[in-house]
């Protein structure tokens, strides 16, 4: 899925996952869904293909590096043909449930810990 029809499926949200959003498979036949962060970037959360235990891969699809050049703003940084360059996390299952405490406090409050629970 490119950057243009990810952004014109989402165009009735700001950012993120519109309401009914849509996993397709890969070509591998792993599902993927791709969403837009807050950024403009264009997201994904994909099956794994590792072989020894469940994980996904959760992050940006195309990593932009960049530099603050003064008096310019930010410029691309031009990146060698050879380069690897990541941006997307690969999380086990137990990862994943390791972090989902953290992030339901965030989705609840906006913190990653309870400010309720911090005073008292």
């Amino acid at each position: 899925m490119n950057k243009d029809r990810v952004e014109s499926e989402l165009a009735s949200t700001k950012a993120g996952l519109p309401k009914e959003y849509k996993t397709e498979l890969t070509s591998r036949g792993f599902a993927k869904t791709e969403f837009i962060d807050r950024y403009g970037e264009v997201c994904s959360i994909q099956e794994s293909s590792l072989a020894t235990e469940r994980a996904i891969w959760f992050g940006v699809n195309e990593v932009v590096p960049q530099v603050c050049v003064r008096g310019e703003g930010w410029k691309k940084v031009p990146i060698p043909h050879d380069a690897l360059i990541s941006g997307r996390m690969h999380l086990t299952q137990q990862m994943v449930k390791d972090l989902l405490p953290m992030l339901q406090v965030f989705a609840e409050t906006g913190y990653l810990t309870d400010p309720k629970k911090e005073k008292s």
